[in-house]
């Protein structure tokens, strides 16, 4: 019996951090300084998983060095997604390892994730089990509950709140 191959059309490889996002790319954006949006596509494979979160770690180490007093808010758009493997649970696990003992005292982060996937509420849970980080990550089922939430961390730790216009992810990378 011959086993049947399922092939699927090519996807960009790759990170994106430019204000629109093709198609299967993932998106890092921090135009709105101090709101950062991440979005991971609906289909990816390691290697995209491991570029992007590769480009994540090059970019906080030298964000939190020139920012000894921050508080920053990611919202990780991953409504389009429907999967993620135990690989890519444990690079995530393994990115929140490499970043938890960067913050310093004086600094926080929030992240608020954004998926009405039970699956992905799943993956998020086993990570946390795998690799807890310092920070308060909270899911939502909607961009507009995660990012008024993420507002809402700055008052509570008395941090300026962020100048982005509300919805600011539109224009970020985020789908609609």
């Amino acid at each position: 019996m011959l086993a049947r191959r399922r092939f699927a059309p090519p996807r960009p490889s790759g990170i994106i951090l430019a204000m629109s996002k093709p198609s299967g790319a993932f998106v890092f954006n921090t135009r709105y300084d101090p709101l950062h949006l991440q979005v991971f596509p609906a289909v990816f494979n390691s290697s995209e998983l491991d570029a992007h979160f590769a480009e994540v770690e090059a970019h906080y180490p030298s964000y939190i060095a020139k920012h000894p007093r921050a508080h920053v808010g990611l919202l990780v758009d991953a409504r389009e997604t429907s999967y993620i493997d135990a690989r890519g649970r444990r690079r995530i696990a393994q990115t929140f390892e490499r970043m938890g003992p960067l913050l310093r005292p004086s600094q926080s982060f929030a992240q608020a994730v954004v998926t009405a996937n039970g699956v992905i509420r799943g993956a998020v849970t086993a990570i946390l089990w795998l690799q807890s980080p310092p920070w308060e990550i909270r899911v939502f089922t909607s961009m507009e509950a995660g990012e008024a939430w993420l507002r809402e961390t700055f008052r509570e730790r008395d941090y300026p709140q962020p100048d982005a216009p509300a919805g600011w992810w539109r224009n970020a990378g985020a789908r609609p």
